[in-house]
């Protein structure tokens, strides 16, 4: 039964990589299988193991809560994860030409600031 459900969200967990519009053709074969078994993991998450973010106890009239991080098990990307698929998403430099023929303009920095007289 869970095999079956894993294999499920394998496919789908996948399937939302090529919907979320990553180009999984110019991606590591390594970090898609990382990602999708993380998306994976998260969605098979049991109570009691590592998806409980908040605990509390009691000892008087013996009360327990536990908080899950993902009770619904829905399928969601995280941003490294969309980081990763998305090639790093390290800082690039450009160029932007905003006005033609700007290139004529000189500035002189003695006008920059008020003259004192």
């Amino acid at each position: 039964m869970e095999s079956a459900r894993a294999l499920t969200l394998l496919e789908d967990a996948s399937q939302l990589i090529i919907d979320e519009g990553f180009d999984v053709e110019t991606i590591a074969a390594r970090t898609l299988t990382r990602i999708v078994c993380a998306v994976v993991k998260r969605a098979m998450s049991i109570p009691g193991g590592d998806s409980v973010t908040s605990l509390q106890q009691g000892a008087g009239p013996f009360q327990q809560t536990a908080q899950f991080a993902n009770p619904t098990g829905d399928l969601y990307l995280t941003k490294s994860e969309r980081r990763a698929l998305s090639g790093g998403g390290g800082q690039q430099a450009f160029e932007i030409t905003i006005a033609e023929g700007v290139e004529d303009l000189v500035l002189d920095p003695a006008t920059w600031w008020p003259q004192r007289l």
